[in-house]
């Protein structure tokens, strides 16, 4: 085989580091998150780092990132996450009453909403849902236990995108010595795309799924309805995923405003299409721009099927890991052909 022929074999190369790649997410899956994940992040920070490198030492650009992170999450995040679990609690607490209500509407149309309350089985969904609630209110234990091991991952993961971002070209300089030389210019441009657009799409969605949150929570706390923030912080987090995501959060927030009464109804659809419009029509074309931008249907499968594969984790970095395959499969298949 003549390497020097590489174009020639970019399917077959992309094909092998799909295998590889799987494989080790089956296999290896707690190592394959944790540096994927510090992967992403170090790719989403590394033009700025670069840009600012420039003009000032990259270990004093690296620091200030770090320290004006410890900022914002000493600042800002841990106050968040505060407000967000008491809402949970709550929100867990008024469940069953939620679902009573629910069923007293139902009882009172027509023949399909009293055929679907004797398809519901109202007792046991009812203990089920206060069982539900209490449950996660007395496992308060494994809550804080699940937090510490959630903040070592998080200290584990900033050391990793910590040297990721300091040792930017050994890094890139132990990985390409893995090639032949004729080949290395090839990969260290393949690399180089992959890291700039999959840094650039996590970027721009992180971006829409916080205009998205932020929009949401304020809206609805104009509106004075209960758990805005909380409501807001899961259209936010779910807007990741295309058109369910959004029909969901929605869907939680009808429920939730029900007992308020039509106009508050009316004022969730406002807020939620408001969201909706201009995050899409105005902010996504900025972000965005000419960077990746995925089918919804590629994002939507790539969640559930890392969901199988790797459980909560997967669906979290499923845009991300997909994203990273449509690069490679455009670098080493698409290009190629066009240009033959």
């Amino acid at each position: 085989m003549d390497i020097s022929n590489f174009k020639n074999y970019k399917m077959i190369i992309f094909f092998i580091l799909v295998v590889i790649t799987l494989f080790g997410m089956y296999y290896f899956k707690d190592v394959f998150m944790l540096f994927f994940a510090s992967y992403v992040i170090a790719a989403s920070l590394m033009p700025l780092v670069d840009k600012l490198s420039k003009k000032m030492p990259r270990s004093f650009v690296v620091s200030l990132i770090y320290l004006i992170g410890f900022g914002l999450f000493t600042l800002i995040l841990i106050p968040l996450i505060s407000l967000l679990y008491k809402e949970t609690v709550l929100f867990i607490k008024n469940i069953p009453e939620y679902f009573q209500m629910i069923m007293n509407y139902l009882s009172t149309t027509d023949f399909m909403g009293k055929k679907l309350i004797e398809v519901i089985n109202t007792e046991n969904a009812l203990m089920s849902s206060a069982s539900f609630g209490s449950t996660i209110i007395d496992k308060s234990i494994n809550f804080t236990v699940s937090l510490i091991y959630g903040f070592t991952i998080a200290f584990t993961l900033a050391i990793i995108v910590l040297y990721m971002l300091l040792d930017k070209s050994e890094i890139k300089d132990y990985f390409l010595a893995l090639f032949p030389k004729n080949m290395r210019n090839k990969v260290k441009e393949l690399s180089s795309n992959i890291s700039t657009k999959v840094g650039g799409y996590v970027v721009g969605q992180l971006l829409m799924m916080f205009a998205v949150g932020l929009i949401t929570f304020i809206g609805l706390a104009i509106f004075k309805l209960p758990f805005s923030l909380l409501i807001g912080f899961i259209a936010g987090v779910l807007d990741i995923i295309p058109i369910v995501g959004p029909i969901i959060a929605f869907g939680l927030a009808i429920i939730v405003v029900f007992p308020k009464g039509i106009a508050a109804i009316v004022a969730v659809c406002a807020v939620f299409a408001f969201a909706q419009w201009s995050t899409n029509t105005f902010l996504k074309p900025i972000v965005l721009g000419k960077m990746l931008d995925l089918h919804p249907l590629i994002i939507i499968f790539a969640i559930f099927a890392f969901e199988k594969f790797l459980g909560v984790s997967g669906v979290i970095l499923a845009p991300a890991i997909a994203a990273t395959v449509c690069v490679l499969f455009d670098e080493l298949y698409v290009k190629t052909i066009n240009k033959e």
